[in-house]
């Protein structure tokens, strides 16, 4: 499942960079994510640093994540990033010491559907809420944001969407 990702990694990348990948590695191993399309998954390095993208069979690119604590999800023809310095401890409802713990939850979380992206777009911008579902379905909202930008559409609804690569349906 993960020889694409462990026979990347190198020697001369930084402790930090072989040990984010490393654990994704293990998260992937872990989970067997049955929606996972490995062979057009990837990792690279460059000057800024360590990239992985993991694909999902249906949807074309949409987990992306790099060793600077940035995690980037793709749907549709559009995109929202958690950037993990930005992630306080204090609106997850968990706490971890290690920073890259805390990130490899969040993936974990991310890659099981229990992360849900809630997207409301109208004329005068677009709207995200990100939730965390626990195992009852409950959820709890952890970061809000949005862009000013026109949209020509109003939506009463919001889009959910849930990226979950345990379940190839």
């Amino acid at each position: 499942m993960t020889d694409w990702l462990r026979d990347s990694i190198d020697q001369s990348w930084t402790h930090p960079e072989r040990q984010m990948a490393e654990d994704v590695a293990d998260l992937l191993d872990e989970l067997a994510p049955a929606a996972l399309d490995p062979s057009r998954s990837s990792v690279t390095r460059d000057e800024v640093g360590l990239h992985i993208v993991l694909f999902h069979r249906e949807r074309g690119p949409i987990v992306e994540i790099d060793d600077v604590g940035e995690i980037l999800v793709s749907y549709g023809d559009a995109d929202d990033r958690w950037a993990w310095e930005y992630v306080e401890q204090s609106w997850l409802p968990w706490e971890e010491s290690n920073p890259l713990d805390g990130m490899m939850r969040f993936v974990r979380y991310l890659l099981t559907g229990r992360i849900q992206l809630e997207v409301r777009r109208r004329p005068w911008g677009v709207s995200a809420r990100s939730f965390i579902v626990d195992r009852a379905g409950n959820r709890q909202l952890f970061i809000r944001g949005g862009t000013v930008r026109p949209y020509f559409r109003w939506q009463n609804e919001p889009d959910r969407m849930t990226f979950d690569f345990t379940n190839s349906a």
